[in-house]
């Protein structure tokens, strides 16, 4: 019998469940607004403070993946996404007495826990769900580089609505109108950890089955992704909730290897006499958000 954890995490695959979709539309506003007040003590108009969270912490890059995958952001298409995101924006800055900001705000309370590992598991299906979706619409390249770019791109899209609400707003100082490309930041590595690891999981089981190169059907696709999508799923949760009770002292496990990277990658340039090769470094803010961003 599987657990009500598994159960939620693999509805993830067909469906959007209310528990997840409500947890990520608070956490976005929520995320908003501390961002905002911590920048310059306010959010400016209602206007902007509903239109930037939504594309900034909220569907941001859902809505740059799914216009490069051909299809209408869910802005458009979904009659529940933006009804349920206004709603909880709504009650995030309105409630009577700011009392649903005011639970949210407590480091680990509760309900700030359960909202953010619910938020883990929203961020972490979404990219595997762009994952997915590419293989099925580009069954030529399921094996090639569109899975992986999609599911990046779903990562980190939020992080370049981020860069351009800051430049809109004036504030360039600090790296805050940086682009993720430019600086890469911990969230920025870790959506390409968890993407690499999610799609050579699925393609060892693929493997494993029998079912290689040649025969990747979208079912022996489908059935390949359930164990790598839970497990790698559940590792975001305990990490997200470790975060909660250490904060910044948790450290980035991905700083090391991407720091070994750039620099592998700056030798090889200088060796071939390339300028530029793994400029930008792999520092940069700390985007401690994945996925639906």
């Amino acid at each position: 019998m599987k657990s009500p954890l598994r159960l939620l995490i693999g509805r993830t695959a067909t469906e959007y469940p209310f528990p997840v979709h409500a947890a990520h539309s608070l956490w976005a506003a929520h995320s908003f607004r501390a961002a905002q007040e911590a920048a310059r003590g306010h959010q400016g108009s209602w206007l902007h403070s509903l239109v930037a969270s939504y594309f900034c912490y909220g569907f941001g890059g859902t809505t740059v993946c799914d216009v490069f995958l051909g299809g209408a952001p869910a802005l458009l298409s979904s009659a529940d996404i933006p009804l349920y995101y206004f709603v909880a924006w709504a009650l995030v800055n309105y409630c009577p007495g700011d009392a649903v900001y005011a639970a949210m705000r407590p480091a680990r309370s509760p309900l700030r826990l359960a909202l953010r590992s619910l938020e883990a598991i929203d961020s972490f299906t979404t990219l595997t769900g762009r994952v997915q979706k590419a293989q099925r619409l580009f069954p030529a390249a399921a094996h090639g580089l569109a899975p992986f770019v999609a599911g990046n791109i779903a990562a980190n899209g939020g992080a370049l609505f981020r860069a351009l609400e800051a430049r809109g707003r004036g504030a360039t100082q600090g790296g805050a109108a940086r682009t993720p490309w430019a600086a890469p930041s911990s969230g920025f590595r870790r959506g390409l950890a968890y993407c690499a690891a999610f799609c050579l999981w699925q393609r060892l089981a693929l493997a494993r089955g029998g079912r290689g190169r040649g025969a990747g059907s979208g079912a022996a696709l489908a059935a390949a992704a359930e164990a790598p999508r839970f497990w790698l799923c559940l590792v975001h949760i305990l990490w997200e909730a470790a975060a909660e009770f250490k904060g910044e002292a948790l450290g980035d496990l991905t700083a090391a290897p991407a720091a070994a990277l750039h620099g592998a990658l700056t030798a090889l340039g200088a060796a071939l006499g390339v300028h530029g090769v793994g400029g930008g470094g792999v520092g940069g803010g700390e985007g401690r958000r994945l996925g639906r961003d």
